[in-house]
């Protein structure tokens, strides 16, 4: 299934360029998938989504780039099937330049545009990982090779809570101001569940001088037990006590992605009603969570 040739070729550009001339707009979160099936299940939840005209999908790398090459075969598919902008994620941590290049020779050569530059985690499941081959310490260094050697306009992560391993919000924000005055053209934040948070984190960003765009990450809660463990674990992410006593009401999984949908889109209309333009979805390769709060709290 493709979605190829329903808005043939306006919708493959800078994602920055996109931002700064849409009033509105979507992008969606994918991962890899490791079977057929989950391919078609993909496609087929990309294709339900394509009517929103997303900004762009961005697909994940996985921890220490531990499913490259899964990661970079559904870059090139997407690319190819659809015609939506694909963003790839791109970790720098542990890898040596020449893996990190070759990879950006391939996007290069299939036309991809921006690359989500991040430093990554070692992957869980090692007990020791060795990160004394990756040259580029923290992402801002590898933002600037993206763009200096190659040219893709770069998005860079940011985390409203602040990352779990900043010494303070105040530490953060300065990490998150180095993105971008490495040239990161837009933000892409890590899931909250309290918009206050986000807010905030705004107005630091504004008082440090920073005016770079940052798409709100909205996580439609699929297995609230999963969440927690995330929020627990190296997320940073807080769970605020009206989500803990919604989702408490419910043990029937189909009543706490109902739940879910429900919290975000509330969520979302309160973005919007404070001036948010751009929503980003991890949308866990399924679009009916997703679809619904678009349309609930009327985003586009």
């Amino acid at each position: 299934m493709s979605g190829k040739g329903k808005f043939e070729g306006d919708d493959q550009m800078r994602i920055a360029e996109k931002l700064a001339a849409s009033a509105r707009g979507v992008s969606f979160e994918c991962f890899p998938p490791k079977t057929e099936k989950g391919r078609k299940n993909l496609y087929c939840a990309l294709a339900e989504l394509e009517k929103y005209r997303p900004l762009f999908v961005s697909v994940t790398y996985g921890a220490g780039g531990g499913n490259k090459d899964t990661a970079v075969g559904t870059v090139l598919s997407l690319k190819k099937d659809f015609s939506f902008e694909v963003m790839p994620h791109l970790t720098c941590i542990g890898a040596p330049v020449g893996e990190i290049n070759r990879i950006l020779d391939t996007y290069k050569a299939a036309g991809i545009e921006n690359i989500l530059a991040l430093r990554g985690d070692p992957p869980a499941a090692l007990e020791s990982f060795d990160e004394s081959e990756g040259i580029f310490p923290h992402a801002s260094d590898f933002i600037k090779h993206i763009r200096k050697e190659y040219g893709f306009s770069c998005g860079a992560a940011v985390y409203p809570e602040g990352h779990f391993q900043s010494a303070s919000l105040e530490d953060d924000i300065l990490h998150s101001a180095e993105k971008f005055s490495s040239g990161a053209d837009f933000g892409v934040s890590q899931m909250f569940f309290d918009n206050s948070y986000y807010y905030d984190f705004l107005d630091r960003l504004d008082k440090a001088g920073i005016k770079t765009p940052v798409l709100p990450g909205i996580m439609p809660i699929l297995n609230f037990e999963k969440i927690r463990e995330l929020a627990a674990s190296s997320a940073k992410v807080t769970i605020p006590a009206k989500l803990e006593q919604i989702m408490g009401r419910y043990s029937d999984p189909d009543d706490i992605r109902k739940a879910g949908i429900d919290y975000a889109s509330l969520q979302c209309a309160d973005l919007l009603k404070n001036g948010v333009k751009f929503f980003h979805f991890f949308m866990m390769n399924r679009s009916e969570s997703a679809a619904r709060i678009i349309e609930n709290a009327g985003i586009l």
